[in-house]
């Protein structure tokens, strides 16, 4: 099997939040999103620690428009040799 690659997407908080609030959901209020993002973040750190001391990680940057940041992706899959067809 190839080796995995952690995609990390950097968004600043104040972006997540806007960009999850225009989902438009019941129980998407600042406060519950605020602790979703607490919560992502200290369960993904240590699996992205370990990725990144291996090279494994493609950062992205998240600000962009979503459809660029798509593009992003694909490109820097494209750069690590990977096929996303």
């Amino acid at each position: 099997f190839p080796q995995p690659w952690i995609i990390h997407i950097n968004l600043s908080k104040s972006s997540s939040i806007k960009r999850l609030m225009m989902r438009g959901r019941e129980d998407d209020t600042i406060s519950i999103i605020e602790t979703r993002l607490k919560n992502h973040h200290q369960l993904t750190s240590p699996v992205l620690a370990k990725y990144r001391n291996q090279n494994r990680v493609i950062d992205i940057d998240g600000e962009p428009p979503i459809g660029q940041v798509t593009k992003n992706i694909f490109t820097a899959l494209e750069t690590k040799g990977i096929n996303v067809d």
